[in-house]
């Protein structure tokens, strides 16, 4: 995302230079090409790039702030019918069969199904959820 979008956008400029204007026609630049959701992504990273600046007294600013974006329009989701799901898991391999019944039957997206380990998983009665958390990485 940095590479592909924010630092390609502004090259080498100074960050001192970055102007709310700038910020508008870079948000244009990327409606032309990218989805609305998308677009707000992209921008929140630069917007919390430009405040660790504004933080760390590099800038006085962040240009970042009251820049329109695209406005996201909500979807209905569709779930697949019964018999979808049961033919899904019918011809999927087997090794990922388990992973289409919890999304069928639990809601689990394609990254939490398949990342479920019995130790990742906390039962209580009917239902069951998962306990997995996000950590940060270090380098130690």
């Amino acid at each position: 995302m940095l590479n592909t979008h924010i630092y390609s956008a502004f090259g080498d400029r100074r960050i001192g230079s970055l102007a709310r204007t700038d910020m508008k026609s870079f948000v244009a630049t990327l409606k032309g090409s990218l989805a609305p959701s998308t677009v707000g992504t992209v921008f929140a990273v630069l917007r919390a790039l430009m405040q660790a600046a504004v933080d760390d007294g590099v800038v006085p600013a962040n240009p970042c702030l009251r820049v329109p974006l695209p406005r996201v329009e909500a979807r209905v989701v569709e779930p697949l019918p019964t018999q979808s799901v049961l033919a899904l898991a019918d011809a999927i391999t087997p090794r990922y069969r388990l992973a289409v019944w919890l999304g069928f039957g639990l809601g689990l997206r394609e990254g939490e199904a398949l990342g479920l380990t019995e130790a990742r998983v906390v039962s209580s009665g009917a239902s069951a959820s998962s306990s997995r958390r996000r950590r940060a990485l270090s380098s130690s």
